[in-house]
C-alpha cells in the first residue's frame, strides 16, 4: 500500500469514529530503514629521513600509493595524509605532520592510520609505544604495511614492542657507523666542518679568509685586550650597525664570547669539541675529555695571532675566576630569567661564596635598569613550591584546561584544508624535481635549463613550507593539548612533594621566570600557562 492510500484510510477512520461508526481497524506495516554503513575515517602516515633524490622518490611514491588506496576503499572516508620530509624518526616533538596526525585523532577525525613500516612510524622505542597506546585508547587503529601488524588485531604489545625495539636498534647503529665514519675523516686529516666560522668563506674543501668579517674579528680581538667587556664590545657593534651573517644585524655577548674563544682563529682547528652521546635521546654535549680531541695545526690562514689568542684566555680566566659562576649558560637558569623591565636575561654571579641572578643591563650599570639582583636560592624554592600547588590541586586547575582545550580545539581546525593543499603543491614539485632529475641524468636536457627550473621550483617550495608553517602556527590549540597533557603525565609520575630543586623536572616544564619586583616572580611553563610566586627575600 503506497504512502499517500494510508494517509487516506487513516482520515476516513478518524472521520467514521467521530460520527459514531466503527469499522474494520486497519494495521499498516512500516519495515525497518536500511541505513548507510558508517564509513572508517583512515588516514595515512609517510616519512622521509633526508631531502635526497632516491628519498623524494619514496616520499612521493608513499604519499600517492595511500591516497589511492583509501580513496578506492568504498568503506573507507579518506581524511587526509600526513607526510614529514627530511626528519628524523627518533623524536616525535620534531615532526609537525605527526604532531598534526596525533592532534587529529584526539579530536575523532580518524579512526584508523595506515603506514609503510614501524620504522617509518618511529625510530624511538618509548615514544613508538606510547603513541600506539594513546592511539589505542582513543580507539584508532594502525596498519604497518612492511611487518603486517595491525593493532586492531593485537592482543597485547609484544609483537609492535619487538618492532619497535628493532627499529630503534638499526638507527642507533646507523647513527654510531655515521660517527665513527666523521672519527676516521678526523684522524686522517680529510674532515670537512658542516659549517665555516665567521671571517672565513670555504673554497672547495679550503678555508678562505673574508676581508670584511675579518676585521670585525680583529677589533673584537683589540677591544677585549684593550680592557673593554663582551657587553660593551656587543653594544659598540650594534651601534654601528656592523652587520653579522645570514642578514643577522645584532650582535650579543654570547657573540662576543664565541668569537673570543674560537682557537679557529689562529689557523688551528680542534675537531670533536662537541660530540653526540650514543644512546637516545642523541644530545650535543661538550666533549670534557670523554671522546678523542684532534688538534690540526695550521689547517688554514690565521686572523688572529697564536700570541693574541693566548692573551685573551688569559684575560678570561681572570675575569672569570674574578666573577665565579658568571660565564653564559653554565647553570640551570642560563637564558631563561629574565627582567619584567628590560627584558635582559639575567646572568649568574657570585658574590661573598653565594650566587645571585642579575640582570644583565643593571650589572652594566645601576641607572640603565632598577631591577634587583635575586638570590638563586629563592628562586629554586619559588620552583620547588609552585611545584607542590600544581601537585596537590591538579585535578582543580590543570584538568579543567585541558577539558577547555580539547573542547576549543575541535572548532579551529579549519586550517586543515589548507594545510592538505600545501602538501598537495609540495608534492607536485617534488615529482617535477624528480622528473628533472632523471632528464638531467640521461641529458635529455640542458643543464642551464635545468639549473633555472630546479631554481624556480626550490623557491616554490620554500614559500609553500613557510605558507606550511604558518598555517599550523595559526592554530596551536592542538599543541597547547599536547602540551599540558604531558605536564599533567609529569605530575602524576613525579614526586608528591618537592623539598628543594630538581634540575630535571625544572627543565622539563619551565619555559621562562620573569622577574616582576623585588618580591614577586613569574613561572612560565613549556605548556603556556603562566603562574606568579612570591620571593620571601630579595637583596638589592
Amino acid at each position: 500500500m503506497k504512502r499517500g492510500e494510508t494517509l487516506m484510510n487513516t482520515a476516513i477512520l478518524n472521520i467514521e469514529r467521530a460520527h459514531g461508526r466503527t469499522t474494520e481497524r486497519q494495521i499498516t506495516h512500516i519495515g525497518p530503514q536500511v541505513m548507510a554503513p558508517l564509513k572508517l575515517k583512515v588516514g595515512a602516515y609517510a616519512r622521509v629521513s633526508s631531502d635526497s633524490a632516491d628519498q623524494q622518490d619514496s616520499y612521493i611514491s608513499q604519499v600517492r600509493y595511500y591516497t589511492q588506496v583509501i580513496r578506492e576503499n568504498d568503506a573507507w572516508e579518506y581524511v587526509d595524509i600526513y607526510a614529514d620530509e627530511g626528519l628524523t624518526g627518533l623524536s616525535a616533538d620534531k615532526r609537525p605532520d605527526f604532531q598534526r596526525m596525533l592532534a587529529d585523532c584526539r579530536l575523532g577525525k580518524l579512526n584508523r592510520i595506515l603506514c609503510k613500516s614501524v620504522s617509518r612510524f618511529a625510530r624511538n622505542f618509548y615514544e613508538c609505544v606510547m603513541a600506539i597506546r594513546e592511539l589505542k585508547m582513543m580507539g584508532v587503529t594502525v596498519l604497518f604495511d612492511k611487518e603486517h601488524i595491525d593493532t586492531a588485531k593485537l592482543s597485547d604489545e609484544l609483537e609492535i614492542t619487538i618492532q619497535a625495539l628493532w627499529a630503534q636498534r638499526e638507527s642507533i647503529s646507523l647513527s654510531g657507523n655515521l660517527r665513527r665514519g666523521l672519527r676516521m675523516k678526523m684522524k686522517n686529516g680529510t674532515f670537512l666542518p658542516s659549517s665555516t666560522p665567521y671571517g672565513y668563506t670555504l673554497d672547495g674543501r679550503t678555508l678562505k679568509i673574508d676581508e670584511k668579517q675579518a676585521s670585525v674579528v680583529r677589533r673584537i680581538y683589540a677591544a677585549y685586550l684593550s680592557g673593554r667587556g663582551m657587553q660593551d664590545i656587543a653594544d659598540g657593534l650594534n651601534r654601528e650597525e656592523t652587520p653579522k651573517r645570514f642578514g643577522n644585524d645584532r650582535w650579543h655577548t654570547s657573540t662576543v664570547f664565541y668569537i673570543l674563544t674560537n682557537i679557529s682563529y689562529t689557523g688551528d682547528m680542534i675537531w670533536q669539541k662537541n660530540y653526540t652521546t650514543d644512546f637516545l635521546p642523541f644530545k650535543q654535549v661538550i666533549n670534557k675529555g670523554e671522546k678523542a680531541r684532534y688538534h690540526v695545526q695550521n689547517d688554514h690562514p690565521a686572523i688572529i695571532s697564536h700570541e693574541d689568542y693566548a692573551k685573551v684566555q688569559e684575560l678570561l680566566t681572570q675575569r672569570r675566576e674574578k666573577h665565579a659562576g658568571s660565564a653564559p649558560g653554565d647553570h640551570t637558569f642560563g637564558k631563561i630569567v629574565v627582567c619584567g623591565l628590560c627584558g635582559s636575561i639575567y646572568r649568574r654571579k657570585v658574590t661573598n661564596n653565594k650566587p645571585y641572578l642579575v640582570c644583565r643591563t643593571h650589572d652594566r650599570g645601576k641607572s640603565l635598569c632598577p631591577a634587583p639582583q635575586v638570590p638563586e636560592p629563592e628562586i629554586e624554592a619559588a620552583f620547588a613550591r609552585m611545584w607542590n600547588k600544581l601537585r596537590q590541586h591538579r585535578q582543580e586547575i590543570i584538568t579543567p584546561m585541558l577539558e577547555q582545550f580539547r573542547t576549543l580545539a575541535g572548532k579551529r581546525y579549519k586550517y586543515n584544508d589548507g594545510i592538505r593543499q600545501v602538501n598537495k603543491e609540495l608534492e607536485f614539485h617534488s615529482e617535477q624535481v624528480l622528473v628533472l632529475n632523471r632528464l638531467m641524468g640521461k641529458e635529455y636536457i640542458e643543464p642551464a635549463l635545468y639549473y633555472a627550473q630546479t631554481q624556480e621550483i626550490n623557491v616554490r617550495v620554500k614559500e609553500l613550507r613557510a605558507l606550511k608553517a604558518g598555517l599550523m602556527e595559526r592554530d596551536q590549540t592542538g599543541a597547547v593539548v599536547a602540551s599540558l597533557e604531558s605536564l599533567d603525565a609529569a605530575l602524576d609520575a613525579g614526586p608528591e612533594w618537592l623539598e628543594g630543586m630538581d634540575a630535571d623536572l625544572f627543565a622539563e616544564i619551565v619555559d621562562k621566570i620573569t622577574v616582576l619586583s623585588p618580591e614577586q616572580i613569574k613561572i612560565k611553563l613549556t605548556c603556556g600557562l603562566e603562574l606568579t610566586e612570591n620571593i620571601q627575600r630579595m637583596v638589592r
